[in-house]
């Protein structure tokens, strides 16, 4: 497994134990996932989204995923974080 994976899996285990509540865990995904971006080139993607979009006035929903947000029997996509009408 993957450092990441492991950090994620630690996140989800002490949310379902209760040593996180729901807003602790939040920050603590959003923390994490900023550490991770930080460290990719996300350059071809961004100039993807500005090629096809940029030309549009179009406007999008950011949501946050995670392994305890969606499973098999259900979707909460965006329970931690949401941004709507989110402009290129």
């Amino acid at each position: 497994k993957s450092a990441s994976s492991t950090d994620l899996e630690r996140m989800e285990a002490a949310y379902r134990s209760g040593e996180l509540d729901l807003f602790q865990l939040s920050q603590q995904l959003q923390d994490w996932a900023r550490e991770q971006l930080s460290q990719e080139d996300l350059t071809a993607a961004e100039s993807w989204v500005h090629k096809e979009f940029s030309q549009t006035d179009c406007r999008f929903a950011v949501r946050s995923s995670a392994t305890i947000e969606d499973g098999k029997a259900s979707s909460f996509a965006g329970q931690f974080e949401s941004q709507l009408n989110v402009k290129i």
